[in-house]
């Protein structure tokens, strides 16, 4: 990230680290919104949500529901039933 921000590392990381920003939260929300744009484009409607976890960078299903439950205050699932219900 680093790289494309044109800025030394050290610095960076100093820089998240001073506004209370862990970059693996950013990483996570990255993907998240990743998943996101998926489920909303319909681009993955046959997909199960353990492929929609791997193609988006997870390693672990547990770690993905607990990131997406934190950021959206509800589970995939309940998230992707929202949409069908909105469309």
């Amino acid at each position: 990230m680093s790289k494309k921000l044109n800025i030394n590392s050290q610095v960076f990381n100093k820089v998240l680290k001073n506004k209370g920003i862990l970059l693996s939260e950013i990483i996570y929300n990255y993907r998240i919104n990743h998943f996101l744009s998926k489920l909303q484009s319909n681009q993955d409607e046959t997909h199960t949500h353990t492929f929609l976890v791997e193609d988006n960078g997870f390693k672990s299903r547990a770690t993905f529901y607990r990131i997406f439950k934190k950021n959206m205050n509800m589970s995939p699932t309940k998230y992707k039933e929202q949409i069908i219900k909105n469309s």
